[in-house]
């Protein structure tokens, strides 16, 4: 640390000395093609080392010697300039766009804008228009398939994403990249439960990214690698999603509205296939007597479809009686016993997105702003669900004391209110799972759309009996939507406002204020008259998290040396608070969702947490000549939940770049970069793991109970640490018609925070610990062309594919080796972790199988005989790819996107149940019913004891 800040003072120290030779001032202002000011172009005295750059509003003044003769002006991306002084004092320079250049300006930690040529490390873009090529208003899900080494899974009506940058490497479950909004780290944090993610059953309340709004995004940036992200410190581990929203460009007075209006339309396209030759019920058909006349009845409190086979028989469906008990029809109707016309499909609505956008652009010499709101509405498959979402955006800088100080402010204030989540997994009121799991084969959703009663009771088809209609197992599924549902609205504000003081033309002072803060409720109910017991509960969440930060930034030209550095410190504080409460015992007043209107006293928590994190930092980048770069980076935090003895940890980064291209100089190579690098990252812990606490729990007999947690803490917990090399060589040819990325990098995750058992005589029954060390090593290429191009109609195509190796290579002696991640419910499957296996590998139950390798029956039972626990494999895929190819002819594009991932094993639930209860289709053509039932329960047990292939899903 010494050594950087040396090599800084010197930087600082030869940039403040001033030339003893005579000399007169150029003064001028550096534009592109279309007027926009370029900031940082290297303005330099041909054949001397006095130089400077241009500020963000282009303008610049250069000291130079009174027998100077030519200036020249450079800027990656544009062509070089060489103007002539003559007598002038006043120079205004425009820079043409290079059409053999591909160096690019890109946005890096800590919102440094750097050349792309001069990163010694991977970093992948999306553009505007990659983004909105099919007008997708989730913004995070619009990056799947583009960015190599990026994976997005889970994409669903408001839903959750699952987001990965080069796989997983944290046993605590926070796998999850940093999001960084010009400037602003945006939390992300998930609010399913253990249940919902688990599959136990659950509403996906989503992913907080999921308020950024796709029309106000101008470019993401994924920076993949440690080197890349190790100037934030213990955020960075699992790699940085930086976004830079849209702004007015200041430097001449311009005013525009623009408006953009797209529909979005969703249709279910792939369900499970379900047989259709058999209905509800066990066996044949019962009967009941009713006014005198005996009817034929079905098997109505059963939720499994081993009944009859479809006949067409005359039968008493349940909407027949239902409608004679409320006294719709005079006597009983019965109907035909077949297969539903109006099938579980049918139950699925259309969805329909509408998103409308209004932004207002206004700039001036030394000012701009632009004002944006976005309306988007959406309705959702499931019946009564929909989501509301209005974003509104403020962003405006300015120039004042002609360019000596300049202040910006961004706010973004988001407001969404969703309703009819549908739930998820096995539980009540999830409808997948009486369609899917239980349920009967011959229920019609056009009998079931009229879902209560006229007394308002619940009109469901699993009646208890013939004689009561109170639910045996299952509501109607269109009361589940219109009656059980749930609701939930979330307030955001985030944005910054700073400054910048131009102390000279090569050293600056900014500071800047960071905010994020939202207020997140959502309401559960069940009604009065369900099959569970009636409910509300509600859990209102706040969050604020604060950061406070000051650079000292470098930059500037010493002969053939680019000399670039900053050094500043950061506070960042964090609070969040959560109310929950549920009635208990259920409602006493119908349709009055109130925790004041509980049966009995209801049930409370109240949570709060905080949080504070102090660090400084500091980066310096030297280039010679444009050809070759080195960049180094430390930080250090000093974090309040970690021990106060030891919570001080550090970071570093070193990274280099050359650019061949600039030796080998052949005419069809545009550039050819090979980089390396080694750094540093981190993965905070949650508060209050280090010191033991005592938890309230419910009063009794009116006095309040205090009881040790059941796990242990720790404390001398450390933050994970994770160490990664870097490889990569890159380049392009023919005119930027072909080129290709790819890289190399491995690295160890260490310290990692690991919950062992501990004796229950300790009063315990877990402690965190930090052991165990997980690698990952991989590849990632992309590859780009235009294969095509005439006149004014081009065909562009890219590729881009990672391959992903995940190890665990040391777990905690006392695990045995293994550590359980999670369960499936019912004991079906486990994720653990494995030495020398992958970090989330998938076990389940074999089959014993013979020398022959068959599988071995239990001549008592007649099944299977159950083996022991053993991998099925990796959940996580072999590789990702995709493909994206774009035809292009003036204005008009049209685009394909294919996102790819191959392998991955999963266990699942639905298909395990409908196996045994529905059946899918696959196996209706088993022989006579007496056998149906014993190769049915067989093909049960596989599935409890089978993990399923995704390749490979039947029942042997």
């Amino acid at each position: 640390m010494r050594k950087l800040a040396l090599f800084l003072s010197m930087v600082l120290f030869l940039g403040l000395q001033t030339l003893n030779a005579q000399t007169k001032a150029i003064s001028g202002k550096v534009v592109d093609n279309y007027g926009d000011p370029i900031p940082g172009v290297s303005i330099i005295v041909k054949g001397t080392t006095s130089g400077t750059v241009s500020r963000p509003d282009g303008s610049y003044l250069l000291n130079v010697p009174q027998d100077a003769e030519i200036i020249v002006f450079t800027f990656v991306g544009m062509e070089t300039k060489e103007i002539m002084i003559g007598d002038r004092s006043s120079i205004n320079v425009m820079l043409a766009s290079s059409a053999i250049d591909v160096d690019e300006v890109v946005v890096t930690a800590l919102g440094i804008s750097r050349e792309k040529k001069s990163l010694g490390y991977a970093s992948q873009g999306v553009s505007e228009d990659d983004l909105m090529a099919a007008n997708d208003v989730n913004a995070i899900a619009s990056l799947s398939g583009k960015v190599a080494g990026l994976s997005v899974s889970g994409q669903n009506f408001a839903g959750s994403q699952n987001i990965l940058i080069r796989g997983a490497s944290s046993f605590s479950g926070n796998n999850q990249p940093l999001f960084v909004v010009d400037g602003v780290p945006i939390s992300n944090e998930g609010f399913n439960d253990v249940e919902t993610q688990s599959g136990g059953g659950g509403y996906d309340y989503g992913s907080m990214v999921a308020d950024l709004n796709s029309y106000d995004i101008a470019n993401v940036e994924v920076l993949k690698g440690s080197a890349a992200s190790a100037l934030y410190g213990s955020r960075g581990q699992n790699g940085v999603i930086m976004i830079t929203t849209k702004s007015g460009r200041k430097g001449k007075k311009t005013f525009s509205v623009d408006i953009n209006s797209g529909v979005t339309i969703d249709r279910v396209s792939i369900l499970p296939e379900l047989q259709d030759k058999y209905g509800g019920g066990y066996g044949g058909f019962g009967s009941t007597t009713i006014d005198g006349v005996e009817y034929q009845t079905v098997s109505y409190a059963v939720d499994e479809s081993w009944g009859p086979k479809f006949e067409g028989q005359d039968v008493l469906h349940w909407w027949g009686i239902a409608d004679y008990e409320q006294g719709l029809t005079s006597a009983p109707v019965t109907g035909k016993w077949e297969a539903s016309k109006n099938d579980v499909e049918d139950f699925y609505e259309t969805g329909i997105t509408y998103q409308n956008s209004i932004n207002v652009v206004s700039t001036s010499e030394n000012s701009a702003l632009r004002i944006g709101y976005t309306n988007i509405s959406m309705e959702g498959i499931v019946p009564n669900s929909k989501q509301n979402k209005n974003t509104f955006n403020i962003n405006g800088n300015t120039s004042v004391l002609d360019g000596f100080v300049e202040l910006n402010s961004n706010v973004t204030f988001v407001h969404t209110d969703t309703k009819g989540r549908p739930q998820f997994g096995y539980g009540d009121n999830s409808q997948s799972q009486k369609f899917f799991q239980w349920g009967q084969r011959q229920l019609d959703m056009d009998k079931l759309k009229n879902y209560a009663n006229p007394d308002g009771t619940n009109r469901t088809w699993n009646r208890t009996s013939a004689s009561d209609a109170t639910p045996k197992y299952s509501d109607n599924p269109y009361w589940t939507a219109y009656k059980n549902y749930q609701d939930d609205d979330r307030t955001r504000i985030f944005g910054t406002v700073g400054g910048k003081i131009n102390l000279t033309d090569y050293l600056s002072a900014s500071g800047n204020v960071y905010l994020d803060t939202y207020t997140f409720n959502a309401r559960e109910r069940v009604a009065i008259g369900s099959q569970a017991q009636s409910m509300f509960k509600q859990v209102q969440r706040q969050a604020i998290e604060t950061n406070y930060e000051g650079k000292l930034n470098f930059q500037k030209r010493f002969g053939d040396l680019d000399v670039l550095g900053f050094v500043g410190g950061n506070i960042r504080k964090e609070n969040y608070s959560r109310f929950e409460g549920e009635t208990d015992g259920g409602l006493v007043i119908d349709g009055l969702y109130n925790l004041n209107n509980s049966a009995n006293q209801p049930i409370l928590d109240d949570y709060d947490r905080e949080k504070r994190v102090n660090s400084w930092f500091g980066m310096a980048s030297v280039g010679y000549k444009s050809f070759a770069y080195l960049e180094a980076t430390y930080r250090t935090d000093y974090d309040s939940t970690l021990p106060e003895e030891h919570n001080e940890y550090s970071y570093a980064s070193v990274s280099g770049s050359v650019i061949l291209s600039q030796l080998l100089k052949y005419s069809w190579m545009n550039n050819l970069k090979v980089r390396l690098n080694y750094g540093e990252t981190g993965n905070g812990t949650d508060p209050y793991q280090v010191y033991n606490t005592y938890e309230i729990s419910d009063p009794f007999q009116g006095n309040p109970q205090f009881t040790n947690l059941d796990r242990l803490k720790n404390e001398n917990l450390k933050p994970e640490l994770t160490q990664e090399v870097e490889f990569g060589v890159e380049g392009s040819f023919l005119h930027n018609r072909a080129g290709f990325d790819f890289t190399y990098y491995t690295r160890d995750t260490e310290n990692q925070i690991v919950p062992v058992e501990v004796s229950g005589s300790t009063g315990y029954i877990e402690q965190v610990i930090n052991a165990g060390l997980i690698n990952n090593r991989g590849i990632e290429l992309m590859v780009y062309g235009t294969p095509l191009k005439v006149g004014d109609f081009s065909w562009e195509l890219g590729i881009n594919y990672a391959k992903n190796t995940n190890e665990v290579k040391e777990l905690p002696a006392s695990l045995g080796g293994k550590l359980q991640l999670a369960s499936a419910p019912f004991g079906g499957a486990y994720i653990n972790s494995v030495e020398g296996k992958t970090f989330q590998e998938l076990y389940a139950y074999d089959f014993v199988y013979d020398d022959n390798g068959n599988k071995v029956i239990n001549s008592e039972t007649g099944f299977y005989e159950m083996g022991d626990l053993q991998s099925m494999g990796s959940v996580l895929p072999d590789y990702t790819a995709g493909l994206k190819s774009t035809f292009r002819y003036k204005n008009i594009d049209l685009g394909v996107l294919i996102d790819m991932s191959k392998g991955g094993k999963y266990y699942s639930l639905t298909n395990m149940w409908s196996m045994y209860r529905v059946w899918p289709r696959r196996l209706q053509q088993l022989p006579q019913m007496e056998t149906r039932f014993v190769r049915m329960d067989l093909c049960w047990m596989e599935l409890l004891i089978r993990v399923m292939d995704m390749k490979k899903m039947i029942c042997i």
